[in-house]
């Protein structure tokens, strides 16, 4: 979901290339929709791009013009449900199995429900932009999905008066709330029950791949901190919103280990260079970490059977 971000700023007139290489983030690592970039990464480049470029509230300058039906294949693979109510309970399941820093449940009161967020690791001032432009993507899936709709009441702890008035402006109806320790809007259950429009649902299911469990992500994540040149344990989990006591004990429960998802990635990637012949044998040794290409060509060997060049080698004759 950071596309729409870049795709905001292009539109602005803004180039973001070299705010994109500043942060680390390479055209390849933005190559599938589906890949996980770390926030650490994300919130460099929108935080050095905004200072430099002198723009405010950039969650709610992206999101208050952005739903999941302007999404691509992303957005229609999430609102392949039946109703509002699926929608929600199918957001809330997949980011629940794959992230690990933010939270997004359904809470019932009274005649209502509410969707309710809460993020971590981020500071106060990326957490309300994230705020921002989770809960406005949300609110206006569900207004195009009914044709027309806005919530009675809307609130993002941390929000500055300022752009709390800026949103009231959007949603002139709605109460704009700025208390507790999470972020919640209010849907009403008949809202909950509208079916969601024919023309909004897909069947991606089979054609399109989202991580479906912790170990999917994180393998995902690894593969972009791979491409970002890092190799650090305790960056990684940071990138990924954990301590590395947390990390490590997570991947164990899945069978797995830092250095394994590391070693995967590095052959993974190393194949899909092969395959492009885009960079030489000692570049692609050096982009995935290896100092000495024979150490490169040992940990292919090890996963593949064979050595890189043989690997190449084969592929010609087809």
């Amino acid at each position: 979901m950071f596309l729409p971000v870049i795709l905001y700023l292009q539109q602005r007139g803004i180039s973001v290339e070299a705010y994109l290489r500043k942060a680390g983030i390479s055209s390849v690592m933005m190559q599938e929709q589906s890949n996980l970039l770390s926030r650490r990464l994300i919130f460099q480049f929108i935080n050095d791009l905004c200072k430099t470029e002198r723009i405010e509230d950039i969650g709610l300058l992206v999101g208050q013009g952005l739903s999941l039906q302007k999404m691509g294949e992303i957005g229609q693979w999430m609102l392949n449900g039946q109703t509002v109510r699926d929608y929600l309970q199918r957001g809330c399941k997949q980011i629940g199995e794959v992230s690990t820093a933010e939270y997004y449940w359904l809470s019932t009161t009274d005649d209502q429900v509410r969707f309710c967020a809460s993020v971590i690791g981020l500071d106060e001032k990326d957490k309300v932009q994230n705020y921002l432009y989770i809960l406005l993507i949300t609110v206006n899936t569900i207004s195009e999905a009914v044709g027309g709709w806005t919530p009675e009441d809307i609130n993002l702890p941390g929000l500055s008066l300022e752009t709390a008035s800026k949103l009231s402006e959007k949603f002139p109806h709605t109460r704009i709330l700025r208390e507790g320790n999470y972020a919640f809007f209010s849907v009403a259950d008949n809202i909950l029950n509208h079916p969601l429009t024919p023309g909004h649902r897909t069947s991606l299911e089979n054609e399109f791949e989202l991580p479906i469990d912790l170990l999917s992500a994180m393998r995902l994540l690894m593969r972009n901190y791979v491409i970002e040149g890092r190799a650090d344990i305790v960056g990684f989990a940071q990138s990924a919103g954990l301590n590395q006591r947390t990390l490590q004990r997570r991947l164990t429960a899945t069978g797995t280990s830092f250095t394994q998802l590391m070693a995967e990635a590095r052959i993974d990637l190393a194949r899909q260079w092969i395959r492009g012949q885009d960079y030489s044998m000692s570049e692609i040794a050096a982009r995935l970490g290896y100092r000495d290409p024979t150490n490169f060509s040992r940990a292919f060997r090890r996963v593949t059977g064979v050595s890189p060049r043989v690997y190449l080698s084969g592929l010609k004759q087809f």
